[in-house]
């Protein structure tokens, strides 16, 4: 039986203008993706490296391939002291595209493109999938990673802004 030990809320947030049109020379934004941490139980404590993550503006140009892009890595350490546990879980949870289940859904005005967030191989990784995490001496270490990702091949792709979000929750046994 899994029991929720700590919660993880990952929203992320782009501004305005992120993905810019073709014909638009704008000068490129960047993208703030707050990580916020809230701990229930006290046997496990997490720690982010950051508390922003910074995805970079891309074109609409550079969408149109089946491909992720402006991909950045999300860290996630784990101390788990004094609960002699060799590993952990952590769950993937959030709202995902309609059309394609593997990205999670964009609540900004930009079509087309949603948030891939992938485990540390690069795959994609569904909501509720479980990623499993070695802990040594009762630690450890994760990095996910997250990119913008066209929902499906034939999906038009317009700019504008962006926002996704994404919920980690640590398990354990």
């Amino acid at each position: 039986m899994m029991k929720a030990l700590t919660k993880l809320a990952m929203s992320v947030i782009l501004a305005t203008g992120l993905i810019y049109p073709p014909a638009a020379m704008a000068v490129p934004q960047s993208v703030s993706i707050p990580i916020s941490v809230t701990v229930l139980a006290e046997t496990c404590e997490i720690d982010v490296s950051s508390q922003v993550f910074t995805l970079a503006d891309v074109g609409v140009l550079h969408l149109q391939d089946w491909v992720f892009r402006n991909a950045i890595d999300v860290p996630v350490s784990i101390n788990c002291l004094d609960t002699g546990r060799s590993s952990i879980k952590i769950k993937v949870t959030g709202a995902t595209e309609s059309r394609n289940i593997l990205f999670y859904k964009n609540t900004g005005t930009a079509k087309g493109v949603g948030l891939s967030f992938m485990n540390s191989y690069y795959s994609s990784i569904m909501t509720g999938e479980t990623i499993s995490v070695p802990l040594t001496n009762e630690r450890g270490n994760y990095n996910f990673k997250a990119a913008y990702h066209r929902i499906a091949p034939d999906e038009p792709i317009s700019g504008g802004s962006f926002a996704s979000s994404v919920t980690l929750t640590v398990m354990y046994d």
